[in-house]
């Protein structure tokens, strides 16, 4: 089997991860695992190389797009990666995760309406994706709208209930919002989850009791 490196987010910690997926071998095996080795070992450019030889090869191969994609990001290459990602989106459109990956680049690049309506499609195409519904909650925070990144927020709960981070998420926005009963109870479920951060900088503050 194929592996390929993509990016993903790591729900309630960053934007990006490296996760591992399986694929069918196909035209540009070699340079493809050779680029999984170079990556592996951090020789990230020489892997973009050999990911580009492997397309070259196989202009179809999402797989290596989606690598070279992600190699790219940690070479903050971000506007190759969301061409790459674009390309992959083109080939096969019901790959969830490259509207996920691009979303995540526009949102790092500051484009976050185009951030936005890539995590919308991720979310329609996997009504379980929760990653896309936290990091479009926090696009809509950077946004200015409040109410929508709220019932984002909320619909990542509804996935993962004891998502703390997501709890965390929506008493900040209520407090940017000045909604300081709403918000102290929410951080302070947050912190019953774990996540305390918030919960605390507001009883220093004065804001919690």
């Amino acid at each position: 089997m194929r592996y390929v490196f993509i990016i993903c987010s790591i729900l309630f910690s960053s934007l990006f991860c490296l996760l591992p997926r399986a694929y069918a071998l196909g035209p540009g095996d070699g340079d493809f695992l050779r680029g999984l080795e170079l990556e592996s070992q951090g020789r990230i450019s020489e892997a973009v190389r050999a990911y580009s030889d492997a397309v070259e090869k196989n202009p179809q191969d999402y797989e290596a797009l989606l690598n070279r994609g992600a190699a790219y990001v940690e070479l903050d290459r971000l506007h190759d990666a969301v061409e790459d990602f674009s390309r992959v989106i083109l080939l096969h459109p019901g790959d969830t995760d490259a509207w996920y990956n691009r979303g995540s680049c526009w949102a790092e690049m500051g484009d976050y309406e185009k951030a936005v309506s890539d995590y919308d499609e991720a979310a329609r195409l996997d009504p379980l994706d929760a990653d896309a519904r936290y990091n479009r909650g926090h696009v809509l925070r950077q946004l200015g709208r409040p109410r929508e990144a709220v019932r984002s927020f909320r619909a990542v709960l509804r996935l993962q209930p004891t998502a703390g981070d997501a709890r965390q998420q929506i008493g900040l926005t209520y407090w940017e919002q000045g909604d300081m009963d709403r918000a102290c109870r929410e951080l302070q479920e947050a912190c019953d989850l774990g996540f305390c951060q918030g919960w605390r900088l507001a009883r220093e503050q004065g804001r919690c009791h």
